[in-house]
């Protein structure tokens, strides 16, 4: 009796063997060809069914997928060296359909949106940045991008206005306490709200809110489709990052902003960039410290060199030093014969308690402040450090002079 159900089952078994060799079979990309829109195994010249599959050097996979018949069905991905999925695709017999996504190798989005029968289907299309912002917003209706769309319809409580009436900011330019309504339920509104008006002097938005307050990252566009503004905002409030871009006629930025707020106030490091000049600010709780200097003042005066610590030369320029009371502001370049690179550092120090803590780093690929690479900002500026060894040094030299 056993052995007539196993036979049973083996029938069973045998009796699809397309279905098994779909899953049971696994051919790198270099094994099959594509024509007219069906794979095929190149050394048999049988239609596909079944796994593809590549890797790295390291073993991890880097894309893989599912053939049936010849056709793509299911999701097609591929990824990162690192193993972190770069980007998903959907398909129904060999045409996309699905939503699309697309991911940065820490594993934050990048792009999203929706194919239906292998066209951009109705609905949104969205571009990230690695910070989590939109960076690019279109409506797609038809295949067409469109100039407007709004998501939803927003009151705030105590003007009445709808959202793209209502006035932001205070006269001290500090973000209002508004909160927002849904004009469809009379609830505070909890959700992604978009406003795309791509008409010239219209304005495009992306914000998002809980409980009917601003809340998270939002972003700003121009009728050039170019993005304006990006920040992050809590409880209604400007809270975190914070970036604002003015375009000249031809497109191109002509005025860059960035920074950081804590609760609706300034606080850290600022830079302006006007064209070739950069302008730093410290801030702090809403009130901007005492030292407002163009860096680059500090590399066009000569330099003193100072010693030298672990290979690198010290070099010091205390015209630039800034006093504030205990307080002073002071700049080191660290030059590296050996790397042939260079950083610059903005510190604070207090000359009474004799600590310090570090404000701003900048990097550079050649010596002495030469060939700009990238600028580290430091903005948990609550950590002050003990001046022991050659901080104790140089901190001295910064106070006495």
């Amino acid at each position: 009796m056993k052995s007539n159900i196993l036979t049973t089952l083996l029938i069973i078994l045998l009796s699809f063997p397309s279905h098994a060799g779909w899953f049971d079979s696994s051919v790198s990309s270099d094994e099959i060809i594509n024509q007219n829109g069906l794979a095929y195994l190149k050394k048999t010249s049988e239609i596909y069914s079944g796994t593809v599959e590549d890797k790295y050097e390291n073993g991890q996979t880097s894309f893989k997928g599912e053939y049936k018949k010849g056709l793509k069905v299911d999701e097609f991905q591929t990824f990162f060296i690192n193993g972190q999925l770069k980007k998903s695709i959907n398909y129904v017999k060999g045409i996309e359909d699905g939503e699309v996504l697309e991911f940065y190798e820490d594993g934050s989005i990048k792009t999203s949106y929706i194919m239906k029968n292998g066209k951009i289907s109705d609905g949104l299309f969205k571009v990230f940045d690695k910070k989590g912002f939109v960076e690019k917003l279109e409506y797609y209706l038809n295949q067409e991008p469109q100039d407007k769309y709004e998501s939803h319809s927003l009151i705030e409580i105590s003007s009445r206005k709808n959202i793209d009436e209502e006035i932001w900011f205070d006269d001290n330019n500090v973000l209002k306490d508004m909160t927002f309504i849904s004009s469809k339920t009379g609830n505070p509104f909890t959700g992604e709200y978009i406003k795309i008006n791509y008409k010239k002097d219209g304005d495009t938005l992306i914000y998002n809110f809980k409980n009917g307050k601003l809340n998270g990252k939002g972003s700003e566009f121009n009728y050039l489709r170019k993005r304006t503004y990006r920040g992050s905002m809590k409880n209604g409030k400007d809270d975190g990052f914070f970036e604002w871009t003015e375009f000249d006629n031809t497109g191109s930025p002509k005025t860059i902003e960035t920074g950081y707020f804590k609760q609706n106030k300034r606080h850290g490091v600022w830079i302006l960039k006007q064209k070739e000049k950069r302008i730093k600010q410290i801030w702090k709780n809403g009130t901007k410290q005492r030292f407002d200097e163009d860096w680059e003042k500090f590399l066009q005066i000569e330099l003193v060199r100072w010693g030298e610590i672990d290979s690198a030369n010290i070099y010091m320029n205390l015209k630039t030093n800034r006093r504030n009371g205990e307080f002073i502001y002071f700049w080191i370049l660290l030059d590296i014969p050996e790397k042939k690179d260079s950083t610059v550092l903005l510190y604070q120090g207090n000359c009474d308690k004799f600590n310090f803590r570090l404000l701003f780093e900048e990097i550079y690929g050649q010596p002495m402040g030469q060939n700009y690479v990238r600028r580290i900002f430091v903005n948990s500026h609550d950590d002050w450090l003990n001046a022991n060894g050659n901080m104790n040094k140089i901190l001295k030299h910064a106070c006495l002079n």
